[in-house]
């Protein structure tokens, strides 16, 4: 069994049983697909909500993106981007986690401490503001390319 190291749990805060879980078995076995119903109902809010801010930007860029295409071609790639999302959102995680706690090992308190709360745990403000910034970002393109 795998166990998640100290630092693992202290950037993972909230359901680290879940993680400790899903972590072993995605560093058990060489697929790193690995369903997630939040990632895929709410690919961006989720991905804000975990501090995962790279994924998170690209996948509202994406989601914003698709808007531009209209039709039920916005529609599959919409639900191809959430499929992916959904199969590929622990191991993301997994690596954002892996890799902040490598930072925060080099840093001294209070450093670490700041590091911490800025990377680890989750931001449900995060999420919420994501979701407005995107539902405005999608308002603004249909209004204006649709209209």
């Amino acid at each position: 069994m795998v166990r998640l190291s100290a630092d693992e749990e202290r950037y993972i805060r909230t359901n680290v049983g879940y993680y400790a879980a899903v972590f072993e078995r995605l560093r058990g076995r060489k697929s790193r697909a690995c369903w997630n119903w939040a990632a895929a109902l709410f690919p961006t809010g989720w991905f804000f909500y975990r501090k995962v801010y790279s994924w998170g930007i690209a996948s509202m860029v994406i989601s914003a993106g698709l808007c531009f295409l209209g039709g039920i071609v916005t529609l599959v790639l919409a639900l191809l981007f959430r499929l992916f999302v959904a199969l590929c959102g622990n191991m993301f995680y997994m690596q954002h986690i892996e890799n902040v706690a490598r930072g925060g090992m080099r840093l001294r308190e209070p450093a670490r401490s700041r590091y911490a709360k800025l990377y680890g745990g989750t931001s449900a403000v995060l999420a919420v503001l994501s979701f407005i910034v995107l539902l405005s970002l999608e308002c603004v393109i249909f209004r204006f390319f649709y209209s």
